[in-house]
């Protein structure tokens, strides 16, 4: 995730900003392990539901319910949503396989 916020766009999308730690990362992981065991979202990726929360609410500029972060799961998959904030990505084979997910 920080890759993909040192990235060139990412840059040019939110200028220099420190870096997500650990304990902010693993904090929004815990509570996406909560979502998902107390809503009907069973068989969601905790991890990809994180990354894609933080991600997004860093280019609204707002936060971003695990509601939202879930539909954009949904409806593009965490390799298209990774290749659209970093795309020097595409470079690697795993995300190519990925990209109709």
């Amino acid at each position: 995730m920080n890759d993909t916020l040192r990235q060139p766009s990412g840059l040019a999308a939110h200028g220099a900003t420190e870096d997500v730690t650990f304990a902010e990362a693993n904090a929004v992981l815990f509570d996406a392990i909560d979502y998902v065991q107390s809503s009907a979202a069973a068989q969601t990726a905790e991890v990809a539901l994180s990354i894609i929360r933080i991600l997004e609410a860093l280019d609204r500029k707002s936060e971003v319910d695990w509601k939202e972060a879930r539909a954009i799961l949904d409806r593009e998959g965490l390799a298209k949503f990774l290749l659209r904030h970093n795309p020097a990505l595409a470079r690697l084979p795993a995300i190519h396989k990925n990209q109709a997910v």
